[in-house]
């Protein structure tokens, strides 16, 4: 972009790339950050943090592959997902025990 990137570019990555996988190790920088720093070039970190936890919440945090900020549009889809971990049935079952 020729701007400071904004929502609609997280957006349109987001919509591109489906998730941000997220991981805590941090050699440079967390590495959630780091596709949408190489599909937009510098921005404002706070930009992904604020579409994570603000009232105008973009995305959410979920076990999609691995932990993932996924776009709130696909939240439906996850569902059936979400109840099967609530039930712990198949794979599951291990991660219900470990988060309790």
């Amino acid at each position: 972009p020729n701007s400071t990137p904004d929502r609609r570019h997280l957006a349109r990555v987001l919509g591109r790339t489906g998730l941000l996988q997220i991981d805590s190790v941090s050699a440079v920088v967390r590495a959630h950050y780091m596709p949408l720093y190489s599909r937009l070039g510098p921005y404002p970190l706070a930009l992904l943090d604020n579409a994570a936890v603000t009232r105008k919440r973009r995305v959410f945090e979920y076990w999609a592959h691995e932990a993932s900020f996924l776009p709130v549009e696909t939240y439906p889809l996850m569902r059936w997902r979400m109840e099967r971990a609530e039930r712990g049935e198949e794979m599951y079952n291990g991660l219900a025990k470990w988060g309790r």
